[in-house]
C-alpha cells in the first residue's frame, strides 16, 4: 500500500512539473499562458537584459523555442518597440514605411539593448506618434515575428499551435487589445503586401571595372569619394578620414544590409592601403639602392656634416622631416607612439612598423615615410615612418 501511495505521489509531482517542461519531441510553436501577476519581458535570455515590459496573469503567448530556463515568445501586437527614424518614412495617419533594407527593431530608443527582430524595406508599421527626446527614434507597435524572452517558471505550456492560430494569439493575447479599424488589413497582411522584390546583390566585391550596387544614399556618397581618391596616383591616396567614416557606419548602422555593404567598401579601402604601403616600400628600396650606388661613402660624410653644422631647415630638405623624437605617452588620442619636435612645435606625429621609435627617443633624426592627414583637432599630421637617419644624439 505504501509503495502504491509513493508511486502515485511521484506520478502526481511529475505531472505538475511537466506543465512547465517542453515535450520530448520539442514541437513548436506552443500556446503559453502567463501564470505570474507581473512577469518581466526581456529582449534576451538572461537577467542581464533589461525588462522593458511585463505580462499580466492570463496573458496568452506564442512560445517559439526554449533556451535553458528561458522561453522565446512572440511579442504581442499591442506592445510597443522602437526603430531608428532614419530608416522609416511617414505615410500619413499612424503608418510609416521602412526605407532601410533590413532594419533592427529595439525595445528601447538606443542601440545598447539587443534587437528583437527585423523589418524589411517597404514594410508598413503602425506608429504611436511618439519619438524619443532626440528625435532619432520612432515608437511603433510590435511587427510580426518580434521575439522576446520570459522565464519558464512563469509560463504554463499548452498544446502546439497551427500556423493559422499564431496570428490570432499574437493579436489577442488576453490583455486589452489595441483598437483597430475593422476595415483595415492585419499587420501580417500589410507586411506581406509590402514585402519588396529581392534587391540586387550589393554585398559582393565587384570585378575590375564594375561598380557596387548600394542601397544607402550615405554609403553611395562614401563609395563615390573612394572612387575619386582611387583615381589619383598611388602615392597621393589618403583614405584616413574615409576609413573612419566607413568604420563608424559599419559599427553603428541599424540597417544590417547597410552595415554589411559598408564592410565591403571598407575592405576595398584597406586593400588600397596595403597596395600603397607595398608601393612605398618598393620605392624606398629603389631609392636606397640608387643612393648607395651614387653616393657610397660620401653619404655618411654628408650625414655627419649635417648633424654638426647644417641648420635643421637644410637637413629637413634631404628628408620628409627632421627633428627631435619625443614619446607621446599613454593617453594620447593620436594613433601614433611618438612626435617629431622642433623646439616647442610638433612637426608630425610618428608611428612605424619597421622601427622601434623608443630607440630614437631624444635623438635628432631625419625621416621618410607616408603622411596621413589628421583632422583640425590635432596640431599635426601623422607619418608612417619607413626610413630613419640619425643626425645627432
Amino acid at each position: 500500500m505504501r509503495s502504491f501511495r509513493f508511486a502515485s505521489l511521484v506520478g502526481l509531482l511529475l505531472l505538475v512539473a511537466g506543465s512547465n517542461v517542453l515535450a520530448e519531441d520539442g514541437a513548436f510553436p506552443r500556446l503559453g499562458t502567463v501564470t505570474g501577476d507581473r512577469v518581466s519581458v526581456r529582449p534576451g535570455p538572461s537577467k542581464n537584459h533589461i525588462a522593458f515590459t511585463h505580462f499580466a496573469r492570463g496573458t496568452r503567448v506564442v512560445v517559439e523555442a526554449q533556451q535553458g530556463d528561458w522561453l522565446e515568445v512572440r511579442l504581442p501586437a499591442d506592445r510597443t518597440c522602437w526603430i531608428g527614424a532614419d530608416y522609416v518614412a511617414a505615410k500619413g495617419d499612424d503608418r510609416a514605411e521602412v526605407t532601410g533594407n533590413r532594419v533592427r527593431i529595439r525595445v528601447t530608443p538606443a542601440t545598447k539593448q539587443a534587437s528583437i527582430g527585423f523589418v524589411t524595406q517597404g514594410q508598413l508599421l503602425r506608429t504611436t506618434g511618439r519619438k524619443d527626446a532626440t528625435g532619432a527614434w520612432v515608437e511603433c507597435l510590435a511587427p510580426p515575428d518580434s521575439k522576446v524572452f520570459v522565464h519558464r517558471d512563469f509560463v504554463a505550456l499548452g498544446r502546439t499551435l497551427a500556423a493559422a492560430e499564431i496570428e490570432e494569439v499574437v493579436r489577442t493575447p488576453g490583455t486589452p487589445p489595441v483598437r483597430e479599424n475593422p476595415k483595415e488589413p492585419s499587420r501580417t497582411d500589410i507586411a506581406e503586401a509590402a514585402a519588396p522584390e529581392p534587391a540586387p546583390a550589393g554585398g559582393e566585391t565587384p570585378k575590375s571595372g564594375a561598380v557596387l550596387v548600394l542601397d544607402s544614399a550615405r554609403l553611395r556618397d562614401l563609395y563615390e569619394r573612394y572612387r575619386a581618391e582611387h583615381a589619383k596616383p598611388i602615392r597621393e591616396w589618403n583614405y584616413s578620414g574615409l576609413r573612419r567614416e566607413l568604420e563608424s557606419l559599419r559599427d553603428g548602422s541599424e540597417d544590417v544590409t547597410e552595415s554589411a555593404q559598408a564592410e565591403t567598401v571598407l575592405a576595398q579601402v584597406m586593400a588600397d592601403v596595403d597596395v600603397q604601403r607595398q608601393f612605398a616600400e618598393f620605392e624606398q628600396r629603389e631609392r636606397a639602392a640608387s643612393e648607395r650606388i651614387a653616393a657610397g661613402e660620401e653619404k655618411e660624410k654628408n650625414i655627419a656634416r649635417a648633424a654638426h653644422r647644417t641648420p635643421p631647415e637644410t637637413a629637413a630638405q634631404e628628408y620628409l622631416a627632421a627633428g627631435w623624437v619625443v614619446s607621446l605617452g599613454k593617453h594620447s588620442k593620436v594613433d601614433g607612439t611618438h612626435k617629431l619636435m622642433k623646439g616647442n612645435k610638433v612637426l608630425y606625429f610618428l608611428r612605424s612598423q619597421q622601427y622601434n621609435l623608443d630607440d630614437y627617443a631624444n635623438c635628432h633624426i631625419g625621416i621618410r615615410g607616408i603622411v596621413n592627414e589628421l583632422t583640425d583637432e590635432f596640431e599635426a599630421h601623422l607619418i608612417d615612418v619607413t626610413e630613419i637617419e640619425v643626425l645627432s644624439r
